[in-house]
């Protein structure tokens, strides 16, 4: 028998147990349909009672906590660059022998 196995869950049925539908995983699909049908309702409920006033509102609330947040997020940032040079020129030597240890790798002595 032939198995198959989904890729976005990892669930596995023989290829006989999945028909007439193989592209669908037969535990997933259920919770799928029921997903998408709650974020399509969402989205409509969204569409329909949409408030203007209530994103302008947000937004200029969101603006003066954004000057603050912006100075602190550039010395992160600074540090944050200043990490990844020395981690990277310090670990490449030694991910490049990771990479190609393969290549030294002689097999089992029978």
């Amino acid at each position: 028998m032939l198995w198959h196995v989904f890729q976005g869950c990892g669930h596995s049925f023989h290829i006989q147990c999945t028909l007439p539908d193989i592209s669908v995983c037969q535990i997933c699909k259920d919770l799928l349909t029921t997903k998408v049908s709650s974020f399509g309702k969402t989205a409509k409920e969204a569409v329909h009672h949409f408030d203007p006033s209530a994103v302008q509102e947000s937004v200029a609330n969101s603006s003066d906590e954004d000057e603050d947040s912006n100075s602190e997020m550039q010395d992160q940032d600074a540090d944050d660059e200043e990490l990844v040079q020395t981690t990277n020129t310090q670990t490449v030597p030694e991910l490049f022998n990771k990479v190609n240890a393969w290549r030294r790798f002689e097999g089992p002595q029978l």
